[in-house]
C-alpha cells in the first residue's frame, strides 16, 4: 500500500511543511492494525494548476505500509491524522492544506466509491506522486501491467526539487 503526502501551509507548533511531513510519517507509523515499510525523500513542487489562489510550492513524499486494514478503515485513518494536523476541507480541490494523505495503491485493488477511488485517480500524471514512488519501489508496475517508470510523468523531474530524506531516528523509528 502506498500513501501520498503533501504540505505547503506551516503549522504553529509543528512548523514547516517538511516537518509536518516528518510528524505525519511518525503518525503512520504509530498507527494499529499498519507498519511503516519505507518512505522516499521529501520533494518540493510547485501547485497543481487551477488551484484558484496563488500557494506555496508544496512538500511532497511517498510512503509504504503494510496493514490489516481494509481500504475504507486506512482512509478514516488517515483523514484522522489530516484532522489533527489542522487539515480543513475547503471544497476546493486544490487549495493550500497543512497536510494531504493520499491512498494511491492498495495492492492490486481497484475501487471506485464516492467516498475512495484506488488506484488514486490522478496520480499517473503527477510527477510529485511517481519520482518518489519509484524512488523506494523503482520496479513498481500500475494495476493494468504498465511499468510505472516508462510513465512520461515519471521521467518528467522539471517543477521537483529534492529537500531532504528523513532517516529512521528522525522519524523516532529506533
Amino acid at each position: 500500500m502506498y500513501i501520498g503526502l503533501g504540505s505547503n501551509l506551516p503549522m504553529q507548533g509543528i512548523g514547516s511543511p517538511v516537518e509536518i511531513l516528518q510528524q505525519a510519517l511518525h503518525c503512520i507509523a504509530a498507527m494499529p492494525d499498519a507498519e511503516l515499510t519505507d518512505w522516499s525523500s521529501t520533494y518540493e513542487s510547485e501547485p497543481l494548476p487551477g488551484s484558484g489562489t496563488p500557494q506555496s510550492r508544496y512538500a511532497n513524499a511517498v510512503c509504504s505500509i503494510s496493514t490489516t486494514l481494509t481500504p475504507e478503515a486506512l482512509l478514516l485513518a488517515l483523514q484522522g491524522i489530516e484532522q489533527t494536523f489542522g487539515r480543513v476541507r475547503s471544497g476546493h480541490r486544490w487549495a493550500a492544506r497543512t497536510l494531504d494523505l493520499d491512498l494511491l495503491l492498495f495492492d492490486a485493488r481497484q475501487l471506485d466509491t464516492p467516498e475512495l477511488t484506488i488506484p488514486h485517480y490522478a496520480m499517473l500524471e503527477r510527477n510529485f506522486v511517481l519520482i518518489p514512488l519509484l524512488e523506494i519501489q523503482p520496479d513498481l508496475h500500475f494495476v493494468d501491467g504498465r511499468a510505472i517508470a516508462e510513465l512520461p510523468a515519471a521521467q518528467d523531474r522539471s517543477g521537483l526539487a529534492l529537500i531532504k530524506r528523513f532517516t529512521c531516528k528522525e522519524l523516532a523509528l529506533v
